[in-house]
C-alpha cells in the first residue's frame, strides 16, 4: 500500500484482500494493549517490527501479505519488492494518494483513525513519490 495517511489503505486492502495477511507499522502500536497508543519515538521500532514481519509471512509462504504503510517515498517500500521478489512472490503498489478524490489535508486527519493531524499530512504529500506505471498493483 502506498498513501497519505486517510486515504482509506486499510479499507481498499480489506476490500480487495480479505484474506490477506496484514503487516503495518500501525500494529505495533497496538499490540499490547489491544488499543492504538502512537508514539513517534518508537516509529522506527515498528517499522523494524513491520519488516521482520513481513519476512517471517514470505518465509512461511503466506500466500497474499499486505504492507498497510503510508510508504510515501519509494524507499519506504522498496525493500519489500525486493524480499517479496527474492521469495519468488508477485508484488505491486496500490497507490491511494489521498483517493476517492482529491481531499485536503483537514478532511483526510478528518477520515483518518490513528489522530495523524493536517499538518503531518501536508509533510506526507510533500516528500510523496509515487510508484512509477508499472511497479502498480494489478488484479
Amino acid at each position: 500500500m502506498q498513501g497519505l495517511s486517510g486515504s482509506g489503505k486499510t479499507t481498499w486492502a480489506n476490500k480487495h484482500h480479505p484474506n490477506a495477511t496484514v503487516v503495518s507499522a500501525d500494529l505495533y502500536f497496538g499490540k499490547r494493549t489491544g488499543k492504538y497508543e502512537f508514539d513517534p519515538k518508537l516509529l522506527g521500532r515498528a517499522h523494524s517490527w513491520c519488516l521482520r514481519r513481513f519476512i517471517n509471512e514470505l518465509d512461511r509462504g503466506t500466500t497474499t501479505i499486505v504492507v498497510d504503510n503510508t510508504n510515501t517515498e519509494r524507499w519506504e517500500w522498496c525493500n519489500y519488492a525486493k524480499l517479496a521478489a527474492h521469495w519468488g512472490y508477485k508484488w505491486g503498489v496500490a497507490d491511494m494518494y489521498d483517493s476517492p478524490a482529491a481531499l485536503t489535508d483537514e478532511q483526510l486527519a478528518d477520515r483518518c483513525i490513528h489522530g495523524v493531524t493536517s499538518e503531518a499530512i501536508a509533510r506526507q504529500r510533500e516528500r510523496y513519490k509515487h510508484a512509477e506505471p508499472e511497479e502498480l498493483y494489478a488484479e
